[in-house]
């Protein structure tokens, strides 16, 4: 199966937003190239705080949503079912692109907070819970269906790339990848409770949490060392995230 990768919403670092007519030759053309999954970051926060700055947010300012990028994900939800395509929904992520963990954790707790508090603090969590409830039972302004109910949905990833710093956790006395094995497990439980009807995965890049873990260690192509982030209850399917700048290294 061939698959894709682009924004959902609206250019980051743009001022003008995609017109309706690129949105669909794009669409189009990954499915003229015979794409039928493409995993789309559907998510966008802030505007200038400890982000890549997005003119267009989806949550310009927490807990305040922005119909103009939301429709925008409706029409390429919409349209991409009309050509054959189905999504994978990528709510977070890690990075500070379109507002990650350390957006988060500073609009939540204060700027200057710690961005792997994202992890373990429940008023951050419920933050990111609420944006989730709030996109999955969206109802789409193209079709009428609901996001939960949408068969151009293939799967739901939590973020993308979930991690922590580097050692984060072993310098600290704990086992490594438990912190956000634990976040990764209660967070698609509640996807799982918003919606019954679609695929669960980790959108992880598959770091190595089990016999000697080393810094940067991966374990791409190798499960047999793999990372106890792919076996949460509520987590149907595993993909290791192996982008290119990185193509070679842990096989």
């Amino acid at each position: 199966m061939k698959y894709g990768w682009t924004r959902a919403s609206l250019p980051p670092t743009h001022k003008t937003p995609f017109k309706i007519q690129e949105i669909d030759r794009a669409l189009k053309m990954h499915a003229v190239h015979g794409l039928k999954v493409l995993r789309i970051f559907a998510f966008s926060n802030g505007l200038n705080m400890s982000n890549i700055a997005t003119y267009y947010a989806i949550q310009p300012v927490l807990g305040h949503y922005s119909e103009v990028p939301l429709q925008r994900l409706d029409y390429i939800l919409a349209t991409g079912a009309r050509y054959g395509l189905r999504f994978i929904m990528v709510l977070g992520n890690y990075e500070p692109e379109l507002g990650g963990i350390k957006w988060w954790t500073e609009s939540v707790l204060g700027e200057g907070s710690d961005p792997q508090l994202f992890y373990t603090n429940s008023k951050v969590k419920a933050a990111y819970k609420a944006y989730l409830a709030m996109l999955i039972r969206r109802n789409n302004t193209i079709n009428g269906r609901r996001y939960s109910d949408e068969p151009a949905i293939l799967s739901w990833e939590p973020m993308n790339e979930p991690h922590t710093l580097d050692q984060f956790e072993v310098r600290r006395g704990q086992p490594a990848g438990r912190m956000v094995w634990r976040w990764l497990n209660e967070i698609t439980a509640h996807i799982k409770r918003l919606d019954g009807n679609h695929l669960v995965g980790t959108g992880e890049e598959g770091y190595r949490t089990s016999g000697k873990v080393l810094l940067g260690a991966f374990v791409w192509g190798r499960l047999s060392v793999s990372s106890p982030f792919l076996h949460t209850p509520s987590t149907d399917v595993s993909a290791i995230l192996s982008l290119d700048q990185w193509r070679g290294q842990g096989r």
